[in-house]
């Protein structure tokens, strides 16, 4: 899958991941910076999403569009499409810039605005990342678990683990074993997945936990 990136996806993700270095270093105020994933997430959320059942792929939180590249590899495997949302205008306008730019516009959908005013236009997710701001990822979490496709929640996405393991958000949670101990990619909790079975293992608390102690 990775293999077949176009030289445009691969130009446009190292300019990304150029900017996305230079915010981190020379003070940019936080909400314009880009704030995106490193290539190995990108590579690790692609490979998640290409696995998935039939159903709607969400991102929320599109920033510039580097994290939608990743998952528009995905698309490309598994002939399904992405939504993304993205609330601020600049960075809406640099998303849909990279989008051109790669053309991947045949395979994501770009909506400027809130998820949360837009959520009864998306039924049967398949899979969402979950990339904004930690004070709507509990309002987002609550509203995605209801909208899961019925093969979502009992699709294996990984092999079975206890409940105390079995938490994306947690630095500890290795997908492929639900072992511990194991550092992902990126141990951030705006860098995760929403995924059907870790779902279904955590409650509204243990997930408000799981924010508090990222």
């Amino acid at each position: 899958m990775f293999n077949d990136l176009s030289a445009d996806v691969l130009e446009v993700m190292h300019e990304l991941e150029a900017r996305d270095k230079r915010d981190r270093d020379d003070g940019t105020p936080h909400l314009e910076r880009l704030r995106q994933i490193t290539p190995d997430t990108g590579r690790f959320i692609a490979l998640w999403a290409a696995s998935v059942p039939a159903g709607a792929m969400i991102e929320i939180g599109t920033s510039a569009g580097y994290s939608a590249l990743w998952l528009a590899q995905a698309c490309r495997v598994s002939g399904q499409s992405l939504t993304t949302f993205e609330i601020l205008p600049e960075k809406a306008r640099l998303a849909r810039e990279t989008f051109d730019r790669t053309g991947v516009t045949d395979v994501i959908r770009l909506v400027e605005g809130d998820y949360l005013d837009h959520a009864d236009e998306i039924r049967e997710v398949a899979f969402c990342f979950l990339d904004a701001e930690k004070d709507v990822y509990e309002s987002c979490y609550d509203v995605i678990v209801r909208r899961w496709c019925p093969e979502r929640s009992s699709w294996p996405t990984m092999p079975r683990a206890t409940a105390s393991t079995c938490n994306p958000f947690s630095s500890a949670y290795s997908p492929m074993t639900g072992s511990t101990p194991w550092s992902p990619p990126s141990a951030r909790v705006n860098s995760c997945v929403a995924d059907a079975e870790a779902a279904s293992s955590m409650d509204r608390s243990e997930f408000a936990r799981a924010l508090s102690d990222a």
